[in-house]
């Protein structure tokens, strides 16, 4: 085990990435947003709310961080409370939950430090037993669901 690791230190010093990691959170989660945004214009996505929200809660959020914090441990429990709500109440599809427990498990395994990085993997795993429990569907699920999981799984 390296010094560092061994020192409670994450593999990756969140200080030296933290501009051009919450860049590229902001940038997912608006397009995100944006398509959310398009199917519930297009009255074809009441499930999609969730969605816009979440969109637009991980953005502000991205885009504060960007000059603020010295640690990955809030913006990573913020995306798993916001994208693990976001799937049960609109619902997902496997492809979508796939992407957003790879991006836990890397994020967390890279930007924080092995104990931390555990809990927060747990947590995550709580939502995942959640939304898989409730078969994919959400509270708001609908007929066209099908192609904007496909969006989101690509995003994520």
């Amino acid at each position: 085990m390296s010094e560092d690791l061994s020192a409670g230190r994450a593999p990756i010093a969140y200080r030296t990435i933290r501009r051009d990691f919450q860049r590229a959170r902001a940038v997912v989660a608006i397009l995100v947003g944006f398509a959310a945004i398009a199917f519930i214009a297009t009255g074809s996505g009441t499930f999609a709310v969730p969605y816009a929200i979440g969109g637009a809660v991980i953005a502000v959020d991205a885009l504060y961080r960007r000059t603020h914090g010295t640690s990955a441990t809030i913006p990573l429990l913020i995306d798993t409370t916001v994208v693990g709500a976001m799937f049960t109440v609109g619902g997902t599809s496997p492809a979508s939950e796939v992407a957003a427990m790879a991006y836990a498990i890397v994020a967390v395994a890279l930007l924080l430090p092995a104990r931390e990085a555990w809990v927060l993997l747990g947590y995550a795993v709580a939502w995942a037993v959640v939304v898989v429990s409730m078969g994919g569907g959400g509270l708001l699920s609908g007929s066209n669901q099908g192609t904007f999981d496909v969006i989101v799984a690509g995003l994520l």
